[in-house]
């Protein structure tokens, strides 16, 4: 089974302030933007509507993009980048379905943040446009990006302050507060909701709005949150046409506190999506990208590429003049981060066909980029016995030259005899346009008469209560083999083609269950009485 070597991983990377002067890598020069620099590790895509988030913590910064191609609506791959290794490494993948650890695929948009008290990354959401294939509640979810585990927190609404759960929204803005413990969340009801760590709980909370508050969240504003006066800042959105207001948040007395009103002279102009990161040495915020307007980003013509500094201290903003700048392309929307631990910003997002551009900003000197040599893949060219992907080379497995193919879930039983049972969850190459693109659930038997062969797909199935369902792609991931009586069994999690779907969604996951003798899988799924497949089982 092929292994995937974490970024965040990277104790051997050095802290920026104890590495030498004559360091590997590429230097980063001040005041200006260096890129597009050339990444490695695997090769992932940006659809855009994320964000970007670096962590001190796990020396490494996250987005929740894409692996495979996909297309505009699809983003379901963990993604860490490093700026020690400038390498892409994949965390974790969904498919287009939720599984076990992570959402079904859809926008990030401005609600993916981490929370350096856990080691942990806060999201919430899942939704998309009309490609997106399943359609679940918005729900909030939690990732280990340590353990690559994750799960959904369903909140219970309650009624003291008004609606409590934010499960209806779409286009919203979030932060996370990480001394007070606490989620802020600007949605498009120009409502801010609040979830505390200890309860697990939203709340529409009531709000104190000094002189108005700030407009909805579905204009697309920007938002980043301020360790050093713990407060959140909001910054221009307004759908149609951008505005550049500018809002500070401060959670412990649930107060909106307007620093500059819209048509303020000396803000940056008025936008959409403008990309904001805060740097805690300096306590300086960074603004950059964004669009005139939504019509004007949905036409693809017209993203701003300056950049601007905010000083709280005095509240004023001041252009930048960098010799060089980021592309000024529509995929920006929310890519910028500070990444503490090499003292640099950095602002990733997609062009052409979703191909990722990474640009760094830096305000004073500091270590290179791509200083450390470790490699996501170590593996030697000449080796052919340690993958058992099935797609490692066009399905000829224990093959590793050129192969990108992503597997998880390893189970490994004992089977009839002496022998072993391994299945195994996979998605094929990233090139891959087939029904490979989804995982699949693969089995095999060591020292026995099963060959690695995969489940039957583009199947009709009959449930044992009769009924006839239709499952295009076999696992979402987790694929439990079973030896019983030396009988080899499998359950799995399988994509049901119904009109039972929630949400009008045209698929769902259900519970499967199979069995392989004489050569030949058969498979069924396990119907268990429900009227509709909205959730797993």
């Amino acid at each position: 089974m092929r292994t995937f070597c974490l970024s965040l991983m990277l104790a051997c990377g050095a802290d920026a302030a104890n590495l030498l002067v004559n360091q590997p890598g590429t230097p980063v020069a001040t005041g200006t933007w260096v890129g597009p620099i050339t990444v490695g590790g695997y090769p992932i895509k940006i659809v855009g509507y994320s964000n970007l988030e670096c962590a001190a913590g796990a020396k490494s910064c996250f987005m929740l993009e894409d692996y495979k191609p996909g297309n505009s609506e699809y983003q379901h791959s963990m993604l860490s980048f490093s700026v020690a290794t400038a390498n892409w490494t994949v965390l974790d993948e969904s498919a287009d379905w939720h599984s076990d650890y992570m959402w079904p695929s859809g926008h990030p948009v401005g609600y993916f943040r981490w929370n350096p008290n856990t080691s942990q990354i806060y999201y919430w959401g899942a939704g998309a446009g009309a490609q997106q294939l399943e359609r679940q509640p918005y729900t909030f979810w939690i990732y280990d990006a340590f353990g690559r585990t994750g799960h959904p927190v369903y909140s219970t609404p309650t009624t003291t302050t008004g609606a409590a759960d934010p499960s209806t929204e779409q286009s919203t803005l979030m932060t996370y507060d990480p001394v007070n413990q606490v989620t802020v969340l600007q949605d498009s009801a120009v409502d801010t909701y609040e979830r505390l760590d200890s309860t697990e709980q939203w709340t529409k909370v009531t709000r104190t709005c000094s002189s108005t508050c700030p407009p909805n969240g579905s204009g697309f504003p920007g938002m980043a949150y301020n360790p050093v006066d713990q407060s959140s800042y909001f910054f221009g959105g307004g759908n149609s046409t951008g505005t550049n207001g500018f809002w500070k948040y401060y959670q412990p007395t649930h107060t909106w506190t307007l620093l500059s009103a819209n048509g303020t002279a000396g803000n940056p102009p008025a936008r959409d999506y403008a990309a904001m990161a805060w740097d805690p040495r300096r306590n300086l915020m960074l603004l950059a990208g964004g669009c005139p307007g939504y019509a004007t980003c949905t036409a693809g013509s017209g993203a701003f590429n300056d950049t601007w500094l905010y000083n709280p201290a005095t509240n004023t903003w001041a252009q930048q003049s960098p010799a060089a700048n980021y592309g000024n392309v529509i995929g920006q929307f929310y890519g910028l981060s500070y990444d503490e631990t090499n003292d640099v910003f950095v602002f990733a997002y997609g062009v052409g066909s979703f191909v990722p551009a990474v640009y760094l900003y830096r305000i004073d000197p500091g270590p290179n980029y791509g200083y450390n040599t470790y490699t996501t893949n170590s593996y030697p060219a000449s080796a052919t016995a340690y993958s058992l992907n099935h797609s490692a080379s066009n399905g000829n497995p224990g093959t590793v030259a050129g192969s990108d193919s992503y597997a998880r879930d390893p189970h490994i039983v004992a089977g009839s005899g002496s022998n072993l049972l391994e299945c195994h969850a996979e998605q094929g190459l990233s090139s891959a346009t087939d029904a490979s693109t989804w995982f699949n659930a693969y089995c095999q038997q060591y020292g026995g008469s099963l060959p690695l062969s995969k489940l039957p797909s583009a199947s009709t199935y009959t449930s044992i209560t009769g009924s006839a369902y239709t499952s295009v792609f076999q696992s979402t991931s987790t694929v439990i083999p079973l030896n019983i009586s030396g009988t080899t069994w499998v359950a799995y999690d399988g994509v049901t083609l119904s009109p039972n779907c929630y949400n009008g969604a045209s698929s769902c996951v259900e519970a499967y269950a199979g069995t392989y003798s004489g050569g030949t899988w058969t498979t069924a799924r396990i119907q268990i009485g429900r009227a509709s497949c909205r959730e797993r089982v």
